[in-house]
C-alpha cells in the first residue's frame, strides 16, 4: 500500500488534496477532475473556485490565495488562458516531504534550487510513492501532513489543487521541514521552505502516518522536529 504522491513532475500531476478526496466524502465532486489535465486546465482549474470545507482550519479567517497569478491561468499542455471569476481557494494543511538540513538529509538541489528544493525522506514529496512499510521509524512517529494556517503567511497561500509545476522545482501542496514551527515566512524565492505553523497558541496540528492527528508544540527543538519528519532517519521521536 503506497500513499499518494504530492504531485508529479508533468503539470499534470494534481495535489495530492485533490487525489484524496474519494477518501474524504468528497466523490462528487473528485469526479470532476480529469486527471489527464493540468491544474491551469479545463476543468480542473474551474474547480478550484469550489472549496473542500474539511481543509480549512477555523482558528483562521484566511481561506483563499492571494496570489494574482493564480486568477490568470496558461498552461504550457495547451488550452488557452483561462481567467477564474474569484480568487481560488487554498488548504490549511499541506504534505511532509522530509526535512531540508544542508547535507544532512536526502533531497534534490536543496541547496540551490531559487524555491527551496524538494527534500525526499519524508512522505508527501514529488514523484514520490513510499509504502507503509517504507516508514521505518515507524507510521505513529512521523510527520505525514502539517498546518499551515497562520495568517502570517498569508501571501504564501496557494490554489488548494496545484501540484508541481514541470516548469521548475515548486510543488506548491508540501513543504520543506527547514524552520521550526510558527517560524516567519522566508522569502518569496524560497517558497517550498514555508514554516508549518497556525493561529492556535503554542504549535500546530500535524497528522501522522497512522492517521492519528496531533498538537506539536512550537517549543520542541529542530533537531527533534526535523527527526520527526524523516521517515527512515532512525531517531528517536519526542514530539512532546
Amino acid at each position: 500500500m503506497s500513499v499518494p504522491n504530492a504531485g508529479t513532475t508533468s503539470e499534470s500531476g494534481l495535489s495530492f488534496q485533490v487525489l484524496i478526496l474519494p477518501y474524504i466524502e468528497q466523490g462528487n465532486l473528485s469526479v470532476r477532475f480529469d486527471p489527464t489535465k493540468g491544474f491551469r486546465q479545463t476543468p480542473n482549474v474551474q474547480l478550484s473556485n469550489l472549496s473542500v470545507p474539511i481543509y480549512f482550519c477555523p482558528s483562521t479567517g484566511l481561506t483563499k490565495s492571494s496570489n494574482a497569478a493564480e486568477l490568470t491561468n496558461t498552461s504550457p499542455l495547451g488550452g488557452g488562458t483561462i481567467t477564474l471569476p474569484d480568487f481560488p481557494w487554498t488548504v490549511h494543511y499541506y504534505g511532509n516531504p522530509g526535512p531540508k538540513n544542508g547535507t544532512l538529509y536526502r533531497g534534490e538541489n536543496l541547496a540551490t534550487a531559487s524555491n527551496g528544493g524538494c527534500a525526499t525522506q519524508g512522505v508527501l514529496y514529488r514523484d514520490s510513492a513510499v509504502r507503509i512499510t517504507d516508514i521505518t521509524d515507524g507510521t505513529s512517529n512521523t510527520l505525514m501532513v502539517g498546518e499551515t494556517s497562520f495568517e502570517a503567511n498569508a501571501a504564501n497561500y496557494r490554489n488548494w489543487i496545484r501540484g508541481c509545476d514541470n516548469s521548475g522545482p515548486t510543488c506548491a501542496s508540501f513543504h520543506n521541514v527547514t524552520n521550526p514551527i510558527n517560524a516567519a515566512p522566508p522569502a518569496t524565492t524560497k517558497f517550498m521552505d514555508v514554516s508549518f505553523g497556525s493561529n492556535h497558541t503554542g504549535g500546530a496540528n500535524f497528522c501522522l502516518g497512522d492517521g492519528s492527528v496531533r498538537f506539536v508544540r512550537d517549543s520542541i527543538t529542530l533537531t527533534a522536529y526535523q527527526g520527526a519528519a524523516t521517515r527512515d532517519g532512525g531517531e528517536v521521536a519526542a514530539l512532546d
